[in-house]
């Protein structure tokens, strides 16, 4: 299946859009964006743990990995 979510945190100075594409390229993903700190996506899924590039305040950190598994943690670290 495909399924995407948005999620704001920190007050509304942070989002979180995140989901998985079974269907066309099995995949899971996390795109995350901070206005006021420095921050990195990550994902947690069956093949580890991985994380998109630390970056400065007002930019999007993203992660893209192959989907595997039924547990999924998805965020926005900073």
């Amino acid at each position: 299946g495909v399924q995407t979510c948005a999620l704001p945190i920190y007050g509304g100075k942070g989002v979180l859009t995140y989901g998985y594409n079974t269907l066309a390229i099995n995949e899971d993903y996390a795109h995350a964006y901070h206005s006021t700190k420095d921050h990195y996506a990550y994902v947690k899924n069956g093949n580890g743990s991985f994380s998109g590039s630390n970056v400065g305040k007002g930019n999007w950190s993203k992660i893209e990995v192959a989907h595997k598994g039924n547990s999924i943690t998805y965020g926005n670290s900073y």
